[in-house]
């Protein structure tokens, strides 16, 4: 066993950490198996059965569990989970994910794609454990055993050969429930932004059904919303990138909007030549006819984030006059408002490579019912000072991550 200097250490421990393998610390390591029959033989409840899916990082998730029954669980017993026990998976996209049972879970059994780690606590401290195999450390070794055309998986006698870094037994402790802790704050902080997400998403369902209105300043009622076609208050922007005044190519993010394709695709899809692309200017929309889960209509966004980019052709772009405001109307495209417009204009079963056959014409034809554009302001501002504060809490989720990530590289060297 060699030994090892961590760059970040709890101040009262002197001694140096040592290199040794996981299997001398571990008392079980291995996984269950499909139960005979397959998802045929699930239940609604019984004894949990935790696959792939279920293992997150740092937590198991169970909005999506199975269950088996007590006599196939007894089938089963050599791979029944203990409190404890730290649970990785070990084929698949989700190779690498890792996670602890905690004290007062339910009976459980995992399937043939995720392994139990159990490790033996006189040595080796499991919270300890779980949050060192999701260091860069063990996440590199697990990497490289997959690299060229070594896909198939791990094998417990490469889990067994993890090189593990092993402090005193105290500092273990220590550590785990340290890193823990922020684990926690993330989870909660991650619980702050959903329900602010689901609070904004609820209050646009209402404000545009018109459940929510806003009054004037003097307590007065606005006027009621009118029905507007898209054409009256828009045009269409067909303008050309052909002195190549804009290199940024852009796409549409349903979360971030309009991006540059670099921070949305790690690499650049536009064409080599973009002298026949759109070019769109900050304030101004563009429609993407692609169609995935959560957007079955496409989505609609705003150039914010710069001052110009281009688009490829298969958008339809447009602008607003100013009888509209910009952010309203990015708010109002935020909701399923617009959606049953769509739908009467998309050819039906015509669906191209993951496009909606919508028709320029036809989508400047639309019809939209809009309040006036004082009430749009009164919307916009206040839909705006919403998404203010999930971006707060967001930056602050960002910042405990990127802090979670920095102790995992320093703590396991």
């Amino acid at each position: 066993m060699s030994k090892k200097t961590s760059r970040l250490r709890f101040n009262k421990y002197k001694s140096s950490p040592q290199i040794g393998k996981l299997g001398d610390y571990s008392i079980k390591v291995g996984s269950g198996k499909t139960p005979k029959g397959g998802s045929s033989v699930y239940q609604n409840d019984g004894v949990i059965l935790i696959r792939s899916q279920n293992v997150l990082d740092g937590q198991l998730e169970l909005n999506e569990v199975a269950f088996i029954s007590h006599e196939i669980n007894k089938t089963m017993s050599n791979s029944e989970v203990n409190p404890n026990d730290v649970l990785l998976n070990i084929t698949g996209a989700s190779i690498g994910r890792c996670a602890i049972v905690p004290n007062d879970f339910p009976p459980a059994n995992v399937n043939q794609h995720v392994c139990i780690i159990r490790a033996d606590e006189n040595k080796l401290d499991p919270k300890y454990l779980m949050q060192q195999i999701l260091s860069p450390r063990i996440q590199n070794q697990i990497n490289s055993l997959q690299a060229g055309g070594n896909r198939e998986g791990l094998n417990f006698q490469q889990i067994r050969a993890f090189n593990v870094v092993i402090h005193d037994y105290q500092e273990q402790v220590q550590i785990g429930n340290f890193l823990s802790t922020i684990d926690s704050r993330i989870t909660n902080q991650s619980s702050k932004i959903d329900s602010l997400q689901e609070l904004k998403k609820g209050v646009m369902q209402k404000i545009f059904s018109q459940e929510i209105r806003f009054k004037r300043e003097d307590g007065g009622e606005y006027p009621d919303w009118e029905y507007r076609r898209l054409c009256d208050f828009s045009t269409r922007v067909t303008r050309k990138n052909k002195n190549l005044q804009s290199n940024r190519a852009l796409t549409i993010s349903s979360i971030d909007g309009l991006v540059e394709q670099e921070s949305y695709f790690t690499r650049r899809v536009a064409s080599s030549n973009i002298k026949g692309y759109f070019l769109l200017r900050k304030g101004e929309f563009a429609y993407n006819k692609s169609y995935s889960n959560g957007y079955p209509w496409g989505s609609i966004k705003m150039l914010k984030k710069y001052d110009e980019g281009v688009l490829s052709t298969l958008y339809i772009c447009f602008s607003i006059d100013e009888s509209v405001d910009g952010e309203f109307f990015e708010h109002y495209f935020n909701s399923n408002n617009w959606h049953n417009e769509i739908s009467m204009i998309a050819v039906e079963g015509a669906r191209n490579h993951g496009l909606l056959n919508v028709r320029p014409g036809d989508f400047f034809e639309t019809v939209h019912e809009l309040p006036s554009l004082e009430e749009q302001h009164k919307i916009a501002d206040f839909l705006s000072t919403l998404d203010s504060k999930i971006d707060i809490e967001s930056q602050i989720l960002s910042t405990l991550q990127t802090l979670k990530k920095g102790l995992l590289q320093q703590m396991f060297v």
